[in-house]
């Protein structure tokens, strides 16, 4: 690897975001690594503005309650039991997704499908 890797100028790591070891392999080779969603821009859109601070979805009082997610050109209308639950802490992976979520943080950036479909 190390031949390769004298010979071959790398000029990043571009990996799944399941492989939140990258960052650090990334990080040993002075390289920036990229996440990849293979899931649409939607998608990662919408678990953003839920998961952020500000969200309605830690202020309702009950899974049932609708709340608005913000920073959407339409309304959209969601309730928490109708989305995993992130925080949950017993849930057996709950530990893995958040070193995903950690090492997405430390990436250079991200890269997402935008494709029409």
């Amino acid at each position: 690897m190390e031949e390769f890797m004298d010979a071959h100028r790398l000029d990043c790591i571009m990996s799944d975001a399941f492989y939140s070891w990258t960052f650090d392999f990334a990080s040993c080779l002075s390289v920036p690594r990229i996440v990849y969603y293979t899931y649409g821009a939607f998608s990662l859109c919408l678990r953003e503005a839920i998961r952020s601070p500000h969200s309605a979805y830690f202020k309702v009082e009950s899974d049932d309650e609708e709340f608005l997610v913000p920073g959407f050109p339409d309304a959209i209308s969601l309730t928490r039991s109708q989305l995993p639950d992130y925080k949950q802490k017993n849930c057996g992976y709950s530990w893995l997704m958040e070193q995903w979520r950690e090492a997405e943080m430390k990436s250079y950036g991200v890269l997402m499908n935008t494709f029409y479909e």
